[in-house]
């Protein structure tokens, strides 16, 4: 029974390592940063979007990404990247990748703010993606 739950709390703990490292992101084919705000973008039909925006969940803000018209764009992932330092109260980057799902006009709409509380908000941030065959 004692191997087993040591077998067991290892296995945890590699996997917890593993999670704090984690794997290497996918490469997309446009990335932009909130200090790139606002910003257009041109992008085919199947082309991947990265919004990597500076954010600390320490100081209870964190980001809201809308889109319209939702028909234009897919939402393929969503994650946070641990900074380079592991000291508390250390930031991050929140990534948001979209996949361009047909041509027109898209516009995303980003917004830090304390979302539990509503209010202290940055007036919002967009990106207009203009899709193309």
């Amino acid at each position: 029974m004692r191997v087993l739950t040591v077998v067991v709390v290892l296995a945890c703990l590699l996997s917890l390592v593993s999670c704090k490292h984690g794997g290497p992101r996918p490469v997309a084919d446009h990335t932009l940063s909130d200090a790139d705000l606002p910003k257009t973008v041109e992008a085919r039909v199947g082309e991947t979007i990265d919004l990597a925006l500076a954010s600390n969940a320490s100081t209870g803000y964190s980001w809201h990404c809308d889109w319209a018209p939702k028909a234009g764009l897919t939402k393929v992932g969503e994650g946070y990247e641990r900074g380079a330092s592991d000291a508390p109260g250390s930031g991050g980057t929140q990534h948001y990748v979209f996949k361009a799902a047909q041509a027109g006009k898209v516009v995303i709409t980003v917004q830090y703010g304390r979302w539990w509380q509503g209010g202290d908000r940055e007036p919002a941030k967009q990106v207009t993606v203009n899709i193309t065959q």
